[in-house]
């Protein structure tokens, strides 16, 4: 990293030194206190800030309070004081304004990005500039880009000073290019092999393969999930006790290697031994005892037993109590290998849904989200009901996301509100095609379908094709929930014409077709429906 500026940050001890002057032992009075050096401030700015008035009486201590005082707005980069006929003057250097900021050369972070974290870092244009923020910055690129694995960025933070006191800051970017991992060695393991272990990692071995995955690029991110896969593959396994002594990184001098090495302890595998359900169960024991999805004596496995938490979570929140919590505590018998497990279970109160506020659909009418809910206002909350809530508000294809959040009502703690947020998208297409044929000639192509048509979530279409032989129109309109139980009904209207061609008439007879159809569909349950139409022909 290097920096260069204009501006030098002085220590207040130097400042302090100023004030060291030869005045009276008891103070004086200061009959008027002046400011110089001012650029873009004004007097009444300073004058404001100053714990000291005309006419006061001052001393040394006085006065390093005023300076304390005056450097602690961030303001200044040197004041100093004199006293001369019993007029105090500060003389200050104000430090100048950010004027511009440029970025030049940065891909990976875009500039919306560092705008935002500089300004996090109390660097923006207008705003003065602190020289300490320029030290921050380095850093804090210098880690962003270390975390990727491109240690050899570099980062060039200038400051171009301009008139009235202002200064333009350009920072330019030298990327670099991201360390690949070359060798992972693992000390330690016995029972899991090298190549189990380096299979389970997110970060891979430089290899053939590596040019066209990238796997072998190092990231902080990509090294963590790795020793979280490490820890998971044991403690799956049965081996609780198991430990990462140590992971450390060795980069080569051009940096453009880097050699892992990761030093486990595995300890001895065990076995499930006892489960209890513990604390406000409300369920009988055999109940509970149906959730577990291993039997005593089998293998221990962290992630069976997380499991069962979920479905515990589940259970109880499909019965209304949704922040109910589940605690467990397992007993190690190092001895003899078992893991004793209870669940402690604390219901807490029943929650109902006070309100559901939806928010997002600009377009979409507020009903046509609210028939989709399988989570009413005023009914106990259940995970499975929101969840499937959920489901069908994005089974609409109305929708690109979908967010169902629970938020406690305040000072009422056995209620809650459902915050539906979603972002809507396109659900409509329109089709202009031409094409010809040998058989018919030179054919024109129109078509019109929207499936959630002025926001209603019916679903209407129109096709209109001609050619040379023939014209065809089609329309049909459905409506899904013809009744308020999910019933829906569906027409469809057809035109179709043949037109004599002695150019292109290809069969010995032609027909002409006019007709429409009317359609119901009846929901069995969430994911299959019932259907009948009954239509008329006239050909």
């Amino acid at each position: 990293m290097r920096h260069t500026h204009l501006l030098m940050p002085l220590a207040l001890v130097s400042a302090m030194a100023a004030v060291q002057q030869a005045y009276a032992a008891n103070g004086f009075i200061a009959r008027e206190v002046k400011i110089e050096g001012l650029v873009r401030l004004t007097p009444s700015n300073v004058y404001n800030m100053l714990p000291i008035n005309s006419g006061d009486r001052v001393d040394d201590p006085t006065i390093a309070d005023a300076i304390r005082t005056l450097y602690a707005t961030g303001l200044f980069d040197d004041i100093k004081t004199y006293k001369q006929n019993d007029v105090l003057t500060f003389r200050v250097v104000e430090r100048p304004v950010i004027s511009k900021i440029e970025f030049k050369g940065n891909k990976l972070i875009p500039k919306e990005a560092l705008t935002e974290g500089l300004k996090k870092m109390g660097v923006v244009e207008g705003d003065v500039l602190k020289s300490s923020a320029l030290q921050t910055i380095e850093t804090e690129l210098e880690q962003q880009y270390a975390q990727q694995g491109r240690y050899d960025a570099d980062i060039k933070v200038e400051t171009i000073a301009q008139p009235n006191n202002r200064v333009a800051l350009k920072l330019d970017f030298y990327e670099g290019k991201p360390a690949k991992v070359v060798e992972i060695n693992l000390i330690g393991n016995t029972v899991f092999s090298d190549s189990d272990i380096k299979q389970a990692f997110a970060i891979k071995e430089s290899g053939w393969s590596s040019i066209v995955t990238r796997n072998d690029r190092y990231a902080r991110e990509k090294m963590a999930a790795s020793l979280e896969s490490l820890r998971a593959l044991y403690l799956n396994k049965g081996y609780i006790n198991f430990n990462i002594n140590n992971s450390q990184l060795n980069i080569s001098e051009d940096k453009k290697k880097i050699f892992v090495e990761v030093s486990v302890t595995e300890g001895s595998q065990f076995k499930f031994g006892q489960t209890k359900f513990l604390g406000d169960a409300l369920y009988q024991p055999q109940e509970l005892e149906a959730l577990k999805i291993y039997k005593d004596g089998d293998i221990y496995s962290q992630e069976k037993v997380n499991a069962v938490k979920q479905l515990l979570l589940r259970k109880y929140g499909n019965a209304g109590y949704y922040f109910a919590e589940v605690n467990v505590v397992p007993q190690i018998n190092n001895e003899t290998g078992v893991v004793d497990l209870n669940y402690y279970i604390n219901p807490g109160q029943q929650v109902k849904v006070r309100r559901i506020n939806i928010t997002g659909n600009t377009k979409t009418a507020d009903d046509v989200l609210r028939r989709e809910m399988r989570q009413m206002e005023g009914a106990l909350a259940s995970n499975e009901k929101i969840d499937l809530s959920k489901v069908r508000l994005e089974r609409t294809g109305f929708f690109k996301t979908v967010d169902i959040k629970p938020v406690r009502v305040p000072n009422s703690p056995d209620e809650v509100d459902l915050n539906v947020n979603v972002e809507e998208q396109h659900s409509g297409s329109t089709t202009l095609a031409v094409g010809y044929s040998q058989s018919a000639g030179i054919t024109f192509q129109a078509g019109l379908s929207q499936t959630n048509l002025l926001g209603t979530g019916n679903r209407f279409a129109l096709d209109l094709t001609r050619s040379q032989t023939q014209d065809y129109y089609n329309l049909s309109v459905t409506d899904p929930y013809f009744t308020i139980d999910g019933v829906s009904r569906g027409y469809n209207l057809y035109y179709r014409k043949t037109k004599l061609n002695d150019e292109y008439t290809v069969n010995n007879y032609v027909t002409d077709s006019f007709g429409g159809s009317l359609s119901f569909g009846y929901p069995i349950d969430e994911n299959q429906s019932l259907s009948a139409s009954l239509g008329i022909d006239s050909t």
